[in-house]
């Protein structure tokens, strides 16, 4: 009697007469004589899937080799996201819950930008694209930090006082926020408003955009909102 596994099967091999074939690993075999009491063997485990049971086994060995197959189902685990986190095209939660081993890619949705992506005290790093990527093997929370693109100033809200301070920043290097480095890093992602590359004039035209401003509205560095 020999039992091997491949893949998410296991395959228990019962010879009518003594036999015993090199054993591998993963693989242990047995063997059984006619008319012997069969009895199933331990239930195997594999990460990420809970075993179903085996095919009927015959209470006593028949005069011909049998074959019981046990199976696998896939465990499912429990996801969280955070609000204004989407998953990109292709990835899905279903019921709330994601299959053992599934790869989910998520970033955050239009008109925001996500910092200190974790889970648990592990920090995500999104890529080019600011697309974060897991693969599922546990219950799995993700928390963040929701920016709204554009708000520099974190009222709320993005007008043309966050359009001041960017403009501000470029011209004149000053900080978003005197001795706060966490709040000024924070503010330089919500300043980047159209996503390419540095803090320049075009997240300052385009955080005018956003707030419903016209294009050739024009800010004045010495305007009372720098001081």
């Amino acid at each position: 009697m020999s039992i091997g596994a491949q893949g998410a099967f296991f395959c228990l091999r019962i010879y009518h007469f003594i036999f015993c074939k090199e054993t591998t690993k993963g693989s242990g075999f047995y063997q059984s004589g006619y008319g012997t009491t069969l009895t199933a063997r331990e239930v195997p485990t594999k990460t990420g899937y809970t075993f179903s049971g085996w095919s009927e086994i015959p209470a006593t060995m028949p005069d011909e080799d049998v074959i019981i197959t046990g199976t696998f189902n896939v465990n499912s685990y429990v996801i969280t996201l955070p609000e204004k986190i989407e998953l990109c095209e292709g990835y899905s939660i279903t019921d709330g819950k994601v299959s053992y081993g599934s790869e989910l890619k998520f970033k955050a949705a239009d008109g925001y930008i996500a910092s200190n992506v974790k889970i648990g005290s592990t920090v995500l790093e999104p890529d080019e694209n600011g697309i974060y990527s897991i693969t599922v093997k546990e219950n799995t929370v993700v928390t963040a930090e929701i920016l709204l693109l554009g708000d520099v100033n974190f009222d709320k809200n993005v007008d043309d006082k966050d359009a001041a301070m960017v403009l501000k920043y470029i011209s004149y290097g000053k900080a978003f926020f005197d001795d706060d480095n966490d709040k000024n890093e924070k503010a330089k992602l919500a300043a980047n408003a159209d996503g390419i590359g540095n803090v320049d004039m075009l997240d300052v035209i385009k955080i005018l955009e956003i707030s419903e401003k016209s294009k050739s509205t024009v800010v004045d560095p010495d305007d009372d909102w720098f001081n």
